[in-house]
């Protein structure tokens, strides 16, 4: 009897302890997938000026931060795994587009499996064509975080950071954006 009493207490220790991590783990999902969902947050810079970064496209062709001819550039930070920044990505195809050579996004991917990043380059060429190849979208690998994290500090995806002609940053944009909006757009005139 005293043997039996001793597996249903070993029993229920175990179950609360698998309870406690099922409902942890619950709940840690759940605050990641409400961070995922929150509106971007919008933050006016202290206007310092970027740093000049060289960087050199997937065409493997480089760059210099300052001397790209574009006034405005979206130093955007990405991923092909994260759900946001795939859903604007046609969005920003548009507005670059649309913005009559006056804006350069420099699409900086900060995926580390290669294999990945280009299959989903294919897959959104195939969707989008040209707008995927218009000359003033620089895409951009960073598996080693050099620019991301190094350099910008950046932490999570998508942010991007708004530089004007002067080349002083004046705007980060952290989460999803709307990048069609009227407040986007002022961005680049």
């Amino acid at each position: 009897m005293h043997k039996t009493v001793q597996i249903v207490a070993t029993c229920l220790v175990i179950a609360l302890i698998v309870t406690a991590i099922m409902l942890y783990e619950q709940h840690y999902n759940n605050s990641q997938k409400i961070k995922l969902s929150e509106q971007p947050v919008n933050t006016q810079l202290r206007a310092e000026l970027v740093p000049n970064i060289n960087f050199t496209d997937t065409n493997g062709k480089s760059y210099k931060l300052h001397e790209l001819d574009e006034s405005i550039v979206f130093l955007h930070f990405w991923a092909s795994w994260c759900v946001p920044c795939l859903a604007e990505i046609p969005d920003m195809l548009e507005l670059v587009d649309k913005a009559d050579g006056k804006l350069a996004i420099v699409a900086v991917s900060i995926d580390t499996d290669m294999k990945k990043l280009e299959s989903f380059m294919k897959r959104l060429k195939k969707k989008h064509g040209n707008k995927v190849n218009n000359p003033h979208i620089y895409w951009v690998t960073d598996a080693d975080k050099e620019i991301s994290l190094k350099t910008f500090n950046i932490a999570k995806v998508p942010e991007t950071i708004v530089i004007n002609k002067e080349r002083l940053m004046i705007k980060k944009i952290v989460g999803e954006n709307d990048w069609l909006s009227a407040e986007t757009k002022a961005l680049i005139e």
